[in-house]
């Protein structure tokens, strides 16, 4: 492929650096699209960004469009051509409107008769002419959480522009967003090298931007990070405690990475672990170290953005800030423990849950009630751990630490149980009442623990629903998606068959004087927001969608089993008659869909000899596959339904199902549905 570079750069103030990964795919995408929409051939094509640039690289691109070669059918050619075969004003208009001589005219035959037309050439245009909007209406195509205007300007971007490099074959194309017109010239480190110079194209900008202290590309930001990060814990010998959310994100806050390595006093290792980290990583952007048997070392990696003269005036700074947010927690974590959990629970009156539910007072009410009905049913022996962690298990929402830490709700109660002397079961219940936080992560290891999670999910999502909170299109501000997904995974994980119907229903009685809606409505709704997220977790496990809603359209109320119904028909499914058997009883499943006058067979209304063979099939195999149902053998059944396959093949062959005769007629679909029952229990094979 032959082609020319396209040079882009867009110089901002600085960007906020959780927008950028994401900026970077939507940047990609968006030129693929547009390209393509425009016909432009090209190869590679480079997108990177730091805090303060966005950069392009398109390699070989077509430096004009493809002509076309179109068809344009106008009028009739009864209506074009007089009798005689002159032109009327119709052909002549058409071909004035097509800038074309009458004579150039064609005859088109179609479907419709024969219509005049013209065969012309569109020639391509250069793309050095495209570029500028197409670069114009990405830049401001593109989607920002936030954007902004900054001084007399009416264009919004994330961030104020300040300039722009936009070459085609080295040239400067004629670009201007905003009050900024495109140039060569680009700037390097805002501290290092803050001043303006040419570059003549790609691979001269990363050369002469890197000796300008910038690294552009973030995998190369990411790997100096990474390398050093392996350094300082070999020379602590332990090794770093693996962070990739947050190694991302340095590596798109700065554009000269210079990782540092800083301790602090051994003594605030005396401070719960998940303290120290959180105070590292969400209010400093540091990493941790631990030793090799696990243990936490003090010590932090800082990444700086500049290479200083003294880098240890760097790591005291930054040393001065960790302390003093340390010796904060260390006041917390004291004051903390002069108050009971009991004490902190009876004050829970005094925080909103949310102003149409009341205060989480009322939430661990109703959350008790639950945890007593489900863990009657399928964890009596975790029944009361459960319940005394069901009382103290959002008190630490009142502590001073959860205050300054709020990412540590549930670990901060955890702790303050073990120091209170309550059994593990209840302390790691309230810890784990929150798993899982996302998915892929943990689910509760105790049963008390998994009660604990499942009752206090499952109240948010009624109670939400109940009073118009449910989630849109828009938006799940309260993350009921992924708590019912929750809900989802530790019924599965334990084997909990509870039906899903009742513990909606348990807790719809919790928030009844909270709603207005009509309550059934509102049940179904529930069922089917359940239903859905099922569906999902299914799909996520890798079935097929027609197999999951074949299967969940029979019942999904019970999750273990409706799992368990499904594992089996995919195996079913991966048979080589499979598609042979859905499509056969697929068929019977259509007809008798709508069949409401079901009744008894009668065996002497059969008048052909596929219909008795069906007949005595299905009535020889139904106790079998009735027997392996109750006994949730579903691959037993579905090869035992599967025997008959035969017969109901040669049946549609020889049969005709609507006789003139009713009552023949009728029996057949008698027979039908009686075949299409036998597999009622298990899928609806007329999703396949």
């Amino acid at each position: 492929m032959s082609g020319t570079q396209l040079f882009f750069e867009l110089g901002t103030e600085e960007i906020p650096a959780r927008f950028l990964p994401e900026t970077e795919a939507n940047l990609r995408q968006a030129l693929t699209d547009r390209l393509k929409a425009l016909d432009l051939a090209h190869g590679a094509l480079t997108v990177f960004s730091t805090p303060r640039r966005l950069v392009v690289c398109i390699d070989e691109l077509a430096e004009r469009q493809p002509d076309r070669l179109i068809e344009k059918t106008g009028p009739a050619k009864s209506v074009a051509y007089d009798h005689a075969g002159n032109p009327t004003k119709a052909a002549i208009g058409f071909a004035t409107g097509q800038g074309v001589a009458v004579e150039e005219l064609q005859i088109f035959p179609t479907e419709k008769g024969e219509y005049i037309g013209v065969k012309k050439t569109i020639a391509g245009k250069p793309a050095a002419d495209l570029l500028p909007d197409l670069l114009t209406e990405v830049v401001f195509g593109l989607p920002w959480l936030k954007s902004m205007r900054w001084g007399d300007s009416e264009i919004r971007f994330v961030r104020p522009i300040h300039w722009i490099v936009a070459l085609f074959g080295g040239k400067v194309l004629p670009l201007t967003l905003g009050d900024v017109a495109a140039g060569n010239l680009t700037r390097g480190h805002r501290f290092h090298a803050p001043a303006e110079f040419a570059v003549a194209d790609f691979a001269d900008y990363l050369a002469r931007l890197e000796a300008a202290k910038v690294l552009v590309d973030p995998d190369r930001r990411r790997a100096v990070i990474r390398a050093k990060l392996l350094e300082f814990a070999k020379d602590l010998g332990g090794k770093w405690i693996v962070d990739e959310d947050l190694l991302t994100h340095v590596t798109y806050l700065v554009e000269w990475p210079v990782p540092l390595l800083g301790r602090f006093d051994e003594k605030y290792l005396d401070l719960p672990r998940e303290v120290l980290v959180t105070t590292m990583r969400e209010h400093q952007k540091y990493f941790s170290f631990e030793n090799t048997s696990g243990d936490l070392l003090p010590a932090f990696c800082v990444i700086s953005n500049i290479e200083a003269d003294d880098p240890e005036v760097v790591v005291a700074g930054n040393r001065r800030v960790l302390l003093a947010r340390l010796e904060d927690a260390r006041y917390f974590w004291e004051q903390d423990q002069k108050k009971s959990l009991d004490e902190l629970a009876g004050k829970l009156d005094g925080v909103l849950f949310h102003k149409k539910l009341g205060s989480y007072a009322e939430k661990t009410a109703r959350v008790r009630k639950l945890v007593v009905f489900l863990g009657a049913q399928v964890a009596p022996q975790a029944l009361d751990e459960a319940k005394r962690a069901s009382h103290i298990y959002k008190a630490d929402l009142l502590t001073g630490l959860v205050g300054e830490f709020p990412e540590l709700q549930g670990v901060m109660g955890m702790y303050y149980a073990r120091l209170a002397s309550e059994k593990e079961a209840v302390a790691g219940a309230i810890f784990e009442h929150y798993l899982p936080r996302f998915a892929g992560d943990q689910l509760p290891a105790g049963a008390a623990g998994a009660l604990l999670s499942v009752c206090d999910k499952l109240d948010s999502i009624v109670a939400c629903f109940g009073v118009g909170l449910q989630p849109t299109g828009a938006g799940d501000p309260y993350a009921l998606r992924r708590q019912a997904l929750g809900v989802l995974h530790i019924l599965a994980d334990r084997g909990w068959n509870v039906p899903l119907t009742d513990l909606v229903r348990k807790a719809l009685d919790g928030v009844e004087d909270k709603f207005k809606a009509d309550r059934a409505t509102l049940e179904a709704e529930i069922l089917a927001f359940f239903r859905d997220r099922l569906f999902n977790f299914i799909r996520g496990r890798g079935a097929r969608a027609e197999i999951a809603e074949a299967v969940l359209a029979v019942r999904f109320d019970h999750v273990p089993e409706t799992l368990k119904r499904l594992a089996a028909v995919e195996e079913f499914a991966a048979g080589p008659d499979f598609d042979a058997f859905a499509a056969a009883f697929k068929r019977a499943g259509n007809i008798v869909k709508d069949y409401t006058g079901a009744g008894e067979i009668d065996e002497a209304l059969m008048t052909e000899p596929a219909e008795k063979e069906l007949f005595r099939a299905m009535h020889a195999v139904r106790g079998e596959v009735e027997k392996h149902v109750k006994a949730g053998e579903i691959l037993p059944a579905l090869v035992t339904i599967a025997g008959i396959r035969p017969q109901v093949d040669q049946f549609f062959d020889d049969v005709l199902v609507m006789h003139k005769d009713e009552a023949i007629k009728k029996n057949r679909l008698n027979l039908l549905h009686a075949v299409v029952g036998l597999f009622a229990a298990i899928a609806d094979f007329r999703k396949v």
